[in-house]
């Protein structure tokens, strides 16, 4: 009895599925993961560390960890698309209070099909779906064809730092699957729900949007039109909101210090120009964040914060200043290809002079926030990870 799954319904929750229908449906978005192509030396380096920190030899152990990084590289893949088989999973992610505009937020969750010849099945019984048994991962790869030595060679490059002893994350799984040009894997049986739980479910993940198609319902263009409505509506004015979002830092603390804002080396390595504090809303930059400052042997703390702002730098600000600069259209077609961080990363000292030169107390790009005040921002949780 096979385990893949034959019907071809799938669903998509997502807590705002207004940018999703201006758009006209999923849309292309890349992210950068760090892998080591030197296995071996990469190793053999991490044992030299070793002995110069028992020996308290600091000068060698100071030239070793200039010379590994190196070694690390970076390449981008194709961000997937994930989908459930279940309308009830999918549901737990079309929660309002994931938006960044969750006040004006129209929450949903699409009915999908999808094409693509080429893909992986994951037997996973059981597993969280952002950890899963590499065992399990390994034989979904060589089902589909890949050697055991190729699907080794790449997971140890990826997971240069952690190992793949007790696992692999989603995020690895999607670089090794897009790298080898899969077009969907489908990972069975998992735990895979927003708030938790323990329905086990089918997710896809989908590289391509254009494999894509949302099931068309009754009414679909007018729906689609009375949200450009609300688009526009909602940032032709200053609006007072707040959010939940999260912060990834190597450093322990009860409190922000905003003077310290772009100062540390940590998950995210910024330069001096950079004002105010990063939080995120993205589970899977989260897991990278996380992953990142795992890579360096140290724990990893996420603070979980509620933020409140009265005077937001928005993507449309945003859109108006820069496509001054370089032509109508330049902000969206930036945006859309690179995503919002990378957008912000890329013109950083654009927008930060806009911003402040409008009096702003913040920039919510989606599900990318930068607060300028430590005021505004309420930590709410704090989840310590081990770097084992």
């Amino acid at each position: 009895m096979s385990n893949k799954k034959e019907n071809n319904v799938w669903y998509h929750g997502t807590p705002d599925v207004r940018e999703l229908q201006q758009d006209g449906g999923f849309t292309q978005r890349h992210i950068d993961i760090e892998y080591v192509e030197d296995i071996d030396k990469w190793n053999n380096t991490q044992e030299a560390l070793r002995l110069a920190r028992e020996n308290n030899n600091d000068k060698e152990y100071s030239s070793l960890l200039d010379s590994i990084k190196d070694l690390r590289k970076k390449a981008s893949i194709r961000k997937p698309i994930f989908l459930t088989d279940i309308h009830s999973v999918a549901k737990t992610y079309a929660d309002p209070q994931r938006a960044f505009d969750y006040q004006n937020s129209v929450e949903k969750v699409l009915k999908v099909s999808t094409k693509g010849n080429k893909g992986v099945t994951i037997i996973a019984p059981g597993s969280r779906f952002r950890f899963i048994d590499i065992k399990n991962v390994k034989q979904g790869f060589i089902n589909a064809g890949v050697s055991e030595e190729k699907f080794d060679s790449i997971a140890a490059q990826l997971n240069f730092a952690l190992g793949v002893e007790k696992g692999i994350k989603t995020n690895s799984i999607a670089a090794i699957a897009d790298w080898l040009g899969f077009d969907y894997v489908d990972v069975i049986g998992v735990l895979d729900s927003y708030h938790g739980g323990s329905t086990k479910s089918t997710v896809r993940m989908v590289f391509d949007p254009n494999n894509i198609s949302i099931v068309k319902e009754d009414g679909r263009e007018a729906l689609k039109e009375s949200v450009r409505e609300i688009i526009k509506e909602s940032f032709t004015e200053d609006i007072s909101q707040d959010a939940i979002a999260y912060h990834v830092s190597p450093i322990n603390f009860d409190k922000f210090d905003f003077s310290k804002a772009g100062s540390r080396q940590g998950a995210h390595r910024k330069s001096a120009k950079d004002v105010g504090v990063f939080f995120t809303k993205d589970q899977w930059s989260i897991d990278w964040m996380k992953d990142v400052i795992a890579r360096d042997g140290i724990p990893s703390y996420v603070y979980k914060c509620k933020l409140s702002y009265n005077k937001p730098y928005t993507l449309n600000d945003f859109y108006s200043m820069i496509n001054k600069i370089y032509g109508d259209g330049y902000g969206e077609k930036l945006v859309n290809r690179v995503g919002f961080w990378n957008a912000y990363d890329q013109e950083t000292s654009d927008i930060l002079g806009d911003a402040l030169e409008k009096g702003c107390d913040s920039i919510v790009f989606g599900d990318f926030i930068v607060m300028f005040e430590v005021s505004t921002v309420e930590i709410l949780d704090i989840e310590v990870n081990d770097s084992e």
